[in-house]
């Protein structure tokens, strides 16, 4: 039975369009008729012919046509169809994507018969593997029409008037739950996993020839009681490594802010089976709950952007002022900013005349200050390059400015303070928050904490992400100003939106230790765990403390290992330390003390005391004796107590000693046995060497011990320090 028999008689053109899928063999060509289906569909369904189908499902969502169940089950189906139109990954068509790609159209063949078009069907129209979905829709058809049955029977416990019924909705996980607190909501809200917040399509192979920018096709999700943007998000990647076609889902994670969920438009990203791609957001307008610093910031933090195209306006030369009008016409994404319709530049009468025969348009690349007023510019074309750029004068000034701050790096302290003046006098924020480090630190002028508190106040007024770190830890500490802990949250939130990392630590101490905010672990753990991202090392030890205590997380070993590695790698003592410690204890990793010791001797040349101490307890390795069979049994995972070490040590003391040559060949084995166990451990394979001395040397050796063959035991063990020593040249 064909699985759309129920469409054969009302819906002709779709039954036979679906019976080709049916006869389809060949996976391309299935893909391709399901494609094909979705674009009849949709169209159909009153969005515009002349557009592509992901603009098209977006239209009908935007119309309410489709719901965002029925929109994110074409957009799947789509994406599957995406794999073989597009020659994405064609390799990649998998027999469970037919499947999901078939079941996926016949929901939605039903979905358009019965809830669109309103039609009802019998469950034998229907295959047995679809009852379930049909039955699904049927339901929803019928409960509508159902009729309460009047009481044939008095009871005088009958109410005189009843109940007004309350229709009972399904809570979204972001929307505050009545039962729980602000707290428990905004640590549940920060504890969910990314979002699915609608679908994008980045074509890396269309580029506009200048910049890196690839700005994506996308569709966001109309989520109830979530903050968004009154104007328009457009996402954006920057040079992106390969040219491809990625159709994805946009995921976000979500915070809380004024007792609102939102989302963190910082983690956007582009979910693939193969990619997750961080994006950028760009917004013309402040965004739900950014302050006017963090909107200022993040425009400024826009790379140089294709705003318009450019047209010469050739008849209207100004040939005494050599000035060249051009005529503006902005892109889709850049209407609301108003840019102006005719821009003026200077150019001679030969370089206007060579703009002018040009036929292909100009772009007009640029950046915009707060005001959404074109702060610096350039005019581009393929063919040209640069014809004109207005920001010649401020990068004259920007390079003064870099040279000063380049000579200040390793000049004297007195002359890196006046570098420092000369180069704030020319409009350096930086500079202004290097003289607050001057004034703080007493570096080429007298120690000031309040001169320093006043100059990081001036950094911070431009956006200075340092310089708001600096504030907070003023306040923090009472220096320059009245220690406030309250207020240091307040600097060190501006420097952690600014993704700083000091800030992020230090703010993470703040919700650890609950100073200046409310106590959360929560909130602690994802903020060590973003600056521990950028590589900050005592983020990273921190986290991996939380992990290995089950501070604010579960308990997990293989987590902290994780990031005490990357402290430790990074030359910090305490986790190098750490690392030591596990490995010597074999906690969380098996035991190893070869590598015990060579993370011990790494933080003992730091004169790191704990690391000194341990590594010395473990340095017991010749008052045992055997220094071979030791570091083999111990890389074999047995204990320094173990039987086998035991019986060679009783070997050693009680039978080898007692022979003419014993205390010799002892002697001569403590000379040579250090330096072969040493040139082992060198070896990346050095467990692999020791698994074969045990087979080949010491467990024969252990078998003779056993059996009282003391003297083929000595010549065995004889043999492997000989061949050792010839091996390693000692």
């Amino acid at each position: 039975m064909s699985r759309f028999t129920f469409l054969k008689y009302d819906f002709p053109i779709l039954w036979d369009k679906c019976s080709q899928v049916e006869q389809a063999t060949d996976n391309s060509l299935i893909m391709l008729k399901i494609r094909q289906i979705l674009e009849y569909l949709v169209f159909t369904l009153g969005a515009p012919d002349d557009q592509s189908l992901f603009y098209g499902i977006n239209y009908l969502n935007d119309k309410d046509i489709l719901d965002t169940t029925r929109s994110e089950l074409f957009h799947q189906t789509r994406r599957y169809s995406n794999k073989v139109v597009h020659s994405i990954e064609p390799q990649k068509i998998s027999e469970d994507m037919i499947i999901a790609a078939r079941n996926n159209l016949v929901e939605i063949t039903i979905w358009y018969s019965m809830e669109y078009c309103k039609h009802t069907y019998s469950l034998n129209k229907f295959a047995a593997e679809d009852l379930g979905i049909a039955q699904k829709y049927l339901t929803a058809k019928t409960a509508h029409n159902g009729k309460a049955l009047a009481a044939t029977v008095e009871n005088p416990l009958n109410l005189l008037d009843s109940f007004t019924p309350t229709a009972h909705k399904i809570q979204e996980v972001w929307e505050k739950d009545t039962f729980e607190t602000y707290a428990e909501y905004q640590e549940r809200i920060a504890k969910l996993p990314p979002l699915h917040i609608g679908y994008a399509i980045l074509d890396t192979r269309k580029n506009d020839g200048y910049s890196k920018i690839h700005l994506l096709q996308h569709h966001l999700d109309k989520k109830e009681k979530l903050a968004l943007p009154q104007t328009p998000l457009y996402f954006f990647v920057e040079n992106f490594p390969t040219r491809d076609v990625i159709d994805g889902e946009l995921f976000a994670s979500l915070s809380v802010s004024n007792k609102q969920a939102v989302y963190d438009y910082s983690s956007i990203y582009l979910h693939t089976d193969e990619y997750d791609i961080p994006l950028k957001i760009i917004c013309w307008q402040p965004l739900p709950n950014e302050t006017q610093e963090q909107y200022a910031l993040r425009l400024e933090q826009l790379p140089v952007l294709p705003l318009a195209q450019c047209k010469p306006l050739r008849q209207k030369y100004d040939i005494e002022n050599n000035i060249l009008p051009l005529e503006i016409h902005a892109f889709i994404y850049t209407a609301e900013i108003h840019l102006p319709t005719e821009l003026l530049i200077h150019c001679t009468c030969a370089v206007s005349k060579k703009i002018c025969q040009e036929q292909e348009p100009y772009i007009l690349f640029g950046k915009l200050d707060t005001r959404l007023k074109l702060n610096k510019y350039i005019i581009w074309q393929h063919n040209t390059g640069v014809i004109y750029d207005n920001d010649t004068e401020q990068l004259h000034k920007t390079k003064n400015i870099t040279s000063l701050l380049q000579k200040a790096s390793s000049a004297t302290p007195q002359s890196k303070f006046m570098l420092y003046q000369e180069a704030a006098k020319l409009g350096s924020v930086k500079a202004l928050n290097s003289l607050g480090n001057c004034y703080y630190d007493g570096t080429g002028v007298a120690q000031d904490y309040a001169k320093a508190f006043s100059y990081y106040l001036e950094a911070a007024k431009q956006g200075y992400a340092k310089a708001f770190f600096n504030l907070g830890y003023c306040y923090y500490n009472g220096t320059g100003v009245t220690k406030n802990h309250e207020q240091a949250v307040k600097y060190y939130q501006e420097a952690a939106a600014h993704n700083f990392a000091d800030a992020q630590y230090y703010l993470a101490d703040c919700y650890f230790n609950g100073l200046g905010i409310e106590q959360s672990y929560t909130q602690a753990i994802n903020l060590y765990k973003k600056a521990a991202l950028q590589n900050h090392v005592p983020a990273q030890n921190m986290l991996a403390f939380c992990y290995s205590s089950g501070t604010g997380v579960s308990c997990n070993l293989q987590e902290a290992l994780t990031w005490y590695k990357k402290a430790a790698d990074s030359g910090d003592a305490t986790a190098q330390f750490t690392l030591g410690k596990y490995y010597a204890e074999g906690q969380g990793v098996k035991k190893d003390l070869i590598i015990a010791k060579q993370w011990l001797e790494k933080a003992s040349k730091q004169n790191y005391l704990p690391a000194e101490k341990l590594l010395q307890k473990l340095q017991s390795t010749k008052k045992s004796g055997c220094f071979i069979t030791t570091a083999t049994c111990l890389t074999l995972g047995k204990e320094d107590n173990c039987y086998e070490l035991h019986a060679f040590r009783k070997f050693r003391d009680y039978w080898l000693l007692q022979q003419n040559d014993g205390q010799a060949l002892i002697d001569e084995y403590y000379r040579l046995a250090p330096q072969i166990v040493a040139k082992i451990n060198q070896e990346t394979n050095y467990q692999e060497i020791y698994a074969e001395l045990w087979q080949t040397y010491l467990l024969p050796c252990l078998k003779m011990l056993e059996s009282k063959d003391f003297i083929n035991c000595k010549q065995k063990y004889m043999d492997m320090v000989h061949n050792l020593q010839k091996k390693y040249l000692v």
